[in-house]
């Protein structure tokens, strides 16, 4: 009887600290995000990404007039943030990845004259440069803004500025109207998919 009793204590012991081995690893490699609410992560290790919005983190095409391209650091929609990396993280660089989610558009905006940029920036706007753009002439609910995992070493900053513009051509644009809205989100990327290790 003793013996059965020392067997389920050893057990019971056992799958305790195994219990609180996993809930610690857990919270030891879970990446935190935070000004974002639908922001997601990965197992990637103790970091800390932040992303902060000057705007707001959704974006509407409030602008419904046609726009010259040459125009559209001064006219076209735009949403600026940023995405911070804590200097106390374990660390030394963290990956992330930027989509555009709940998309809701018009069909008649669903053009390749409905047109977006992502503008990535260190403290000068004018030392900027755009890192992607397209249009909207073939978005579903969702969209990456980013074709790679951008890294972030521990206590830097990432300014971004994304613009939407209704592009002006030559040809007959009466139909190109109607709403636009979108969410710009943060998402954890896997440090195995971004080269770091």
């Amino acid at each position: 009887m003793k013996h059965k009793e020392s067997k389920l204590i050893i057990f019971t012991l056992l799958l305790t600290i195994v219990t609180f081995g996993i809930a610690f690893s857990y919270a030891y490699f879970s990446l935190s995000i935070s000004g974002n609410e639908t922001a997601s992560s990965l197992n990637t290790n103790s970091a800390n990404l932040e992303i902060n919005f000057d705007t707001t983190d959704y974006i509407y095409n409030t602008t419904a007039d046609l726009i010259d391209d040459s125009e559209k650091e001064e006219k076209a929609d735009v949403n600026i943030f940023s995405v911070s990396h804590t200097p106390n993280s374990t660390v030394s660089a963290a990956a992330y990845v930027l989509t555009l989610d709940q998309i809701n558009i018009s069909q008649n905006l669903k053009s390749e004259d409905f047109k977006w940029e992502l503008l990535k920036y260190d403290e000068l706007l004018e030392d900027g440069s755009v890192i992607n753009s397209g249009d909207f002439s073939s978005v579903n609910s969702s969209m990456t803004l980013v074709d790679t995992p951008q890294i972030l070493p521990a206590g830097q900053i990432d300014h971004y500025i994304f613009r939407i513009w209704l592009s002006k051509t030559n040809q007959d644009q009466s139909k190109l109207y109607g709403s636009f809205s979108g969410k710009i989100v943060l998402t954890a990327s896997s440090p195995a998919n971004s080269g770091e290790h």
